[in-house]
């Protein structure tokens, strides 16, 4: 394969990484041909449901890619083959018929109200999902919706539900031989998604705010929280900062009477273990923005692939 560019497959998905960071990752004729080469076999693979295509940064500033290398301009034979070659990618990825997409939620509201707002977001970027299910949660065998998904050919399956539900769908879907991507939410950042899932659940993804445990300032209390077998995963430590921020209005608004703290809380910043924060004019918290995770080997960590 071409040293200019990295590929990996990684459960059903392709990945491609630019790797020519100090020529602002710049195409070459031969970096357009074996990438096109490289989009055809995976097109032509049921088992990949998505191509990420992603590029290395170079240290003096982060750069996706700065096109086609014009190096390869000197003469017009040579500018022929660089475009042509252009070309040939183009043609490949737009017969890139995947991933297959479907959307399935709880009919709860946070996970029918989650499912609606991916489907806005999604179909606004242009992509259309192949199905929109509901399912009904605190079944235990959701053979009939998994049947349903593999007879489509589903390649990637959005959940808007919880963690119980979403891990048997993917467990019964490996079950039947079928193992496609499984996306979703905050609900499956728990070490219970696993503990139902099992070896299915790797490569999962989900969107949840950056993990306060990594920031060295919470070393010591996560130290202490684990002390007592009690891991601060997932909300915990937002837990924690929402009693932070309340007891630090209180103390500042000399009490607790309701008026008084309301406006300590939307006219104060406040030192949490998630840093500085505070509320809008809507009373929105100005907290840190959603990341992506990914289940690997039982724990879940920031996705790598994004």
């Amino acid at each position: 394969m071409n040293q200019l560019f990295r590929t990996q497959v990684q459960g059903a998905v392709a990945q491609v990484v630019l790797a020519r960071p100090d020529h602002d990752n710049r195409l070459t004729r031969n970096m357009l041909l074996d990438l096109a080469q490289a989009v055809r076999g995976w097109a032509g693979d049921a088992a990949i449901g998505a191509l990420i295509l992603r590029a290395a940064a170079a240290d003096r500033r982060p750069l996706f890619c700065a096109g086609l290398d014009l190096d390869q301009l000197a003469d017009s034979g040579a500018a022929a083959e660089l475009f042509s070659a252009q070309f040939d990618l183009i043609e490949a990825l737009h017969h890139w018929d995947r991933p297959k997409v479907a959307i399935i939620h709880d009919k709860t509201p946070y996970g029918q109200g989650l499912a609606e707002e991916t489907k806005k977001a999604l179909n606004k970027r242009g992509t259309k999902e192949a199905m929109l299910e509901s399912y009904t949660p605190g079944e235990k065998d959701y053979s009939a919706l998994v049947s349903k998904l593999k007879a489509e050919a589903i390649d990637v399956i959005y959940v808007g539900g919880y963690h119980t539900e979403a891990a048997l769908i993917i467990r019964q879907s490996h079950e039947k031989g079928y193992k496609p991507l499984l996306v979703s939410g905050d609900a499956l950042v728990t070490d219970d998604y696993w503990k139902f899932s099992g070896p299915a659940g790797e490569g999962t993804l989900m969107t949840f705010p950056p993990d306060p445990r990594k920031d060295p300032k919470n070393k010591d209390l996560v130290a202490k929280s684990k002390a007592i077998n009690s891991d601060p995963e997932g909300y915990t430590l937002y837990t924690y900062a929402a009693m932070q921020t309340y007891a630090l209005a209180v103390t500042k608004a000399g009490g607790t009477d309701l008026q008084k703290v309301i406006g300590v809380l939307r006219a104060e910043k406040f030192d949490t273990v998630l840093g500085s924060l505070g509320f809008d004019a809507k009373g929105d918290v100005n907290a840190p923005g959603y990341v992506w995770y990914e289940w690997k080997a039982g724990k879940y960590d920031y996705a790598k692939i994004m």
